[in-house]
């Protein structure tokens, strides 16, 4: 069984392989694709694993129609190990803080409604 805990307040479940928050938002995961500018990763709650990790993307200005969810998604498979994953979302722009900063928390909602 694999399992993915992306937050410390939730129990982890009896699992192979754990995927901790400093992992997940390695920016050189999905960052090391060309075509994306920024992204954020989250956790989506999911009944046999514990979490799933969401990577909500952005592309750069000229990668924006060229790309879709599942060919990101597909280049994941390609590069990531099959645990790490994500669910992939291509969005306009991030939630950031005055400072700069990803705004997770509003993004979270977003994760456990797809």
């Amino acid at each position: 069984m694999i399992a993915m805990v992306l937050a410390r307040d939730l129990q982890r479940q009896p699992c192979e392989h754990h995927l901790g928050p400093r992992e997940a938002n390695d920016p050189d995961r999905i960052g090391k694709h060309p075509a994306v500018l920024g992204s954020a990763v989250v956790g989506r709650a999911d009944e046999q694993r514990g979490q799933l990790p969401v990577a909500f993307v952005m592309l750069r200005p000229g990668a924006i129609g060229t790309l879709n969810d599942a060919t990101l998604t597909g280049w994941c498979r390609e590069n990531m190990a099959v645990y790490k994953v994500p669910i992939v979302r291509i969005v306009d722009a991030l939630p950031l803080t005055a400072t700069g900063k990803v705004r997770k928390q509003d993004l979270a909602p977003l994760a456990e409604q797809l």
